[in-house]
């Protein structure tokens, strides 16, 4: 027997929680060795959009041909970016004990672990 929520019954439980949907694009597949080189966050309340923030990163390191490709990211787009060190306390801030909310989150949340591991 499965016990199915109306929709009524699923919005009220959703509405009060608040999520951060993120993707991030790094210079490839491997979070010790790649860096990020974008992140979008976006924040919703109460089921409603009230904050994005987008951050284009200096990987401090080459971008391969495939990964240019695959997001439309090059060099010139990153070289006058912040560090992620720079940036990473206000990309923390803004998640907040949010529940987070991503496509790939097992590979999008290794690189976010290795600045502030969650315990």
């Amino acid at each position: 027997m499965h016990n199915h929520l109306s929709h009524n019954e699923s919005y009220q439980l959703l509405y009060p929680l608040e999520f951060c949907v993120f993707d991030l694009e790094s210079t490839g597949g491997n979070p010790k060795s790649d860096r990020i080189i974008e992140i979008g966050l976006v924040k919703i309340v109460n089921l409603k959009i009230v904050e994005t923030k987008n951050y284009l990163i200096d990987p401090e390191r080459e971008i391969p041909d495939f990964i240019q490709k695959l997001t439309t990211i090059h060099p010139e787009d990153v070289a006058n970016s912040p560090k992620i060190e720079e940036v990473i306390d206000d990309i923390l801030s803004f998640i907040g004990n949010s529940i987070l909310v991503a496509h790939n989150t097992a590979f999008d949340i290794q690189p976010i672990n290795l600045y502030a591991p969650i315990s």
